[in-house]
Parts: C-alpha cells; sequence; structure tokens
C-alpha cells in the first residue's frame, strides 16, 4: 500500500513561497533605499546650487559638483540668448551655435531621456562614452533666452530607468528659477 505524503508537499510549498517572499522585501527594501537615497542627493544638489553666488557659481555647482553629489557621470548645461550661445560641461565652458542648442531644445515640453549610439556633443569631447542621455529644458522668462539641462550616463540605462524623470525635471526646475535670479540681477 502506497501512503502519499501530501506534508512533504505542503512544506516544498510554503519554503518556495518563503523563498520568493525574502526575495521581493529585499527588492523593496532595496528600491526604497534607493528612493531615499534620491531623494536625499536631489535635495543636497539643491542646496548647493541655492548656496551658489551668481552665474559663474550657479555653473561649476552643476557641472563640477552635481555629478558626484547625484551620482552621475556627467552633468552639460546650455543656455543661448539671440545668436549667442555656450555649453558648460566636464570640460569648462564652450562657445557653439546657437541652432546647436536650439536643436538640442526642440520639443521642449518636459523631459526626454534616450539611448545613445556613438558620440553626443552635448558635453563635448567627454560626450564619446555616453551611453544614455536625459534632457530637460530650463523655463527661462523672456528675454533671457532658453537653455537645457543634460545628464549623461556612460552605462546603458534600462527602458524602465527612462520612464522616471521626476529628478530631472525637478532639478531643472532649481536651475530655471536660480538662473532667472541670476541672469536678472545683471541683466
Amino acid at each position: 500500500m502506497n501512503i502519499i505524503d501530501f506534508n512533504s508537499h505542503a512544506r516544498r510549498i510554503i519554503a518556495d513561497r518563503s523563498a520568493t517572499l525574502v526575495q521581493t522585501n529585499q527588492a523593496l527594501y532595496e528600491y526604497a533605499t534607493g528612493a531615499l537615497g534620491v531623494q536625499e542627493a536631489a535635495r543636497a544638489a539643491s542646496l548647493s546650487l541655492i548656496s551658489a553666488p551668481d552665474l559663474a557659481g550657479v555653473i561649476r555647482t552643476v557641472t563640477q559638483q552635481w555629478p558626484s553629489e547625484l551620482d552621475i557621470d556627467m552633468v552639460g548645461l546650455a543656455l543661448v540668448a539671440h545668436d549667442e550661445a555656450f555649453r558648460a560641461g566636464p570640460e569648462g565652458i564652450q562657445r557653439l551655435p546657437a541652432r546647436r542648442v536650439r536643436a538640442w531644445a526642440q520639443g521642449g515640453e518636459g523631459v526626454h531621456l534616450r539611448a545613445v549610439e556613438g558620440a553626443t556633443q552635448l558635453f563635448g569631447d567627454a560626450g564619446e562614452g555616453v551611453k544614455t542621455v536625459g534632457v530637460a529644458p530650463l523655463t527661462l522668462p523672456r528675454p533671457l533666452g532658453l537653455g537645457i539641462l543634460a545628464f549623461g550616463s556612460l552605462r546603458a540605462s534600462p527602458p524602465s530607468a527612462m520612464d522616471d524623470s521626476g529628478l530631472l525635471d525637478f532639478l531643472a526646475a532649481a536651475v530655471s528659477r536660480k538662473l532667472t535670479s541670476c541672469l536678472t540681477q545683471v541683466h
């Protein structure tokens, strides 16, 4: 006579489900701590931006301090007014044709994130190895012109990561306010 052992089968099911629950809890914990870390980094970046005394300080903060504060490979900033434009990034400040910045800012309705194949000129020669770019338009009042804030990553990001543009949007709004403040004092 064969006896079916339901007890060991039930224990295996419970063990499998417990292991799945532990993995799910670990993933949730990692997500939550990562999200909190991003919020803290954004807060620190905003505070360093607020403490920038002038336009040069804003450029220095965004392009030199933010990459380490936000754990991003590179940050670029480009502004255009009339026919004059410049790009600030890992290699410093460079003049460039205003049409180029306007082209980068096209579709200026919100943040756009994309994978990059080959070099991107958003970051000058340092843009050679960039795999993922996030670009957010800067909202500047007339007559200050237009601008963009760009984040570059040397790692390819999965498509799901490209759905979360809140950090870039928030920081672009902060840069827009600070630039408006600096440029209207000069203007």
